[in-house]
């Protein structure tokens, strides 16, 4: 599993707290947002394979293109401070109770 404050690779799945030496971040905390490994995308087009990394616009993920069987990087609007994710879909939603500024927002990133 990738540790997604110090983006080590080598840290154990079952792991709670980065081991690594001046890390230590809580591995759960750091991952709710995340998609799931093995979540499909553009009906079936696409797959995430793991997160890399998250920054202020988004998420990173290692993903796959299953009709070229090619691995690509895949990235996910979901600013931070302004965006969660629903349990129940998985779907992004606005956190800020400010459309316009997660819209603004988007511009920028896309």
């Amino acid at each position: 599993m990738r540790c997604l404050n110090c983006h080590r690779d080598d840290v154990p799945p079952a792991a709670e707290w980065c081991p690594h030496a001046g890390c230590g971040v809580h591995l759960p905390s750091r991952m709710r947002d995340l998609l799931p490994p093995g979540t499909e995308l553009r009906g079936g087009a696409y797959r995430i394979v793991e997160a890399l990394g998250q920054g202020g616009f988004g998420i990173t993920y290692r993903g796959w293109q299953s009709g070229l069987a090619r691995p690509v990087a895949i990235k996910e609007f979901f600013p931070q401070g302004e965006a969660s994710r629903l349990p129940a879909s998985g779907d992004v939603a606005i956190t800020t109770g400010s459309a316009e500024g997660f819209a603004r927002t988007l511009r920028h990133f896309v």
